[in-house]
């Protein structure tokens, strides 16, 4: 539902609008209606219209605040081209990096995690700009932001349009015949990028793999993200990487993440540690990068040896 619409629906009672009885000239003496009779009927009226507003979907994110979000991004970026891609539920923000090198290696689409921005200067920004210095273009996605009086809670209803979001980029890259491609996640971008993954009908021939990059998914939210069911539901390569110093239910969840690989029988699934890292990497930055790169450039040999094996059969 447009929320102008809504606005304008809340504000248009019949006071505001003149048609009250008393400015409509429909005075309960001139209607031959009692007092009380148009009291029922009002209140009958604003009951069924606060009903009928209450139950209409609230918006999964917050339109104006991305637009500003990407206003303050498009002034200051001096790397990567800001651009906005068109989807059914409205335009949002994307940030587009070429590759630095002679050899293409494919396009890298970066997500980043609650209340963020596409360059987010906490592992985002560094993935932004090194990627493509090993041959990776980079299309790093807004994802569906909540005005700042909601509970991080919330963004769990935020889900469904960060999929879409995600689909419509993978989209735009096949009309820009860019391919392959992988996801890369960070924190709760990285529960995105499995949840994305594990409920596709059918995996792109394009679409490589997923990274998550400290993955996690508060229990709090609503409605709750099963982290564990998505990754299970994941059919392509996946590295999930964390710090040793991470949040405690990353660490502490490691296990359980490599069963859940491993019950959704995932032979392309690898975990990696990162020694000494928090989940801001900091003073790690390069050593992310870098483990990264590594997965990529075995990811990328694999699939270019399968495409060889395909032109010969």
């Amino acid at each position: 539902m447009n929320r102008d619409w809504i606005e304008n629906t809340i504000y248009q009672s019949p006071i505001t609008n003149h048609q009250s009885p008393i400015t409509n000239h429909q005075s309960p003496i001139t209607n031959h209606q009692s007092p009380i009779t148009v009291v029922k009927k009002y209140c009958i009226f604003s009951i069924y219209l606060f009903a009928f507003l209450v139950s209409m979907p609230a918006p999964a994110y917050d339109n104006s605040r991305e637009t500003l979000i990407a206003e303050r991004l498009e002034e200051r970026i001096k790397l990567g081209k800001p651009m906005w891609l068109e989807s059914a539920n409205g335009d949002f923000f994307v940030i587009r990096t070429e590759q630095m090198t002679r050899e293409p290696q494919g396009v890298a689409v970066l997500l980043h995690g609650i209340g963020a921005h596409p360059d987010w200067p906490v592992v985002i920004s560094q993935l932004r700009k090194s990627l493509p210095q090993q041959g990776w273009s980079t299309l790093s996605v807004q994802l569906p932001v909540l005005p700042p009086e909601h509970a991080i809670a919330d963004y769990g209803k935020t889900l469904d349009e960060a999929r879409r979001r995600i689909g419509t980029a993978l989209e735009y890259l096949r009309e820009q015949q860019i391919e392959p491609v992988v996801i890369i996640g960070y924190s709760f971008g990285a529960a995105t990028a499995f949840s994305y993954s594990a409920n596709l009908q059918e995996t792109p021939s394009d679409l490589l793999g997923v990274v998550g990059i400290s993955a996690v998914a508060q229990p709090f939210m609503r409605p709750p993200v099963d982290l564990l069911a998505e990754i299970e539901g994941v059919k392509i390569p996946v590295l999930d990487i964390y710090g040793s110093r991470d949040f405690p239910e990353i660490v502490n969840g490691a296990a359980d993440r490599r069963l859940a690989a491993r019950k959704g029988e995932n032979p392309w699934y690898q975990q990696i540690e990162i020694e000494g890292a928090d989940h801001n990497y900091s003073g790690l930055g390069n050593v992310l990068s870098k483990r990264i790169s590594g997965w990529l450039k075995k990811l990328i040999e694999d699939y270019r040896i399968r495409q060889s094996q395909d032109a010969v059969d």
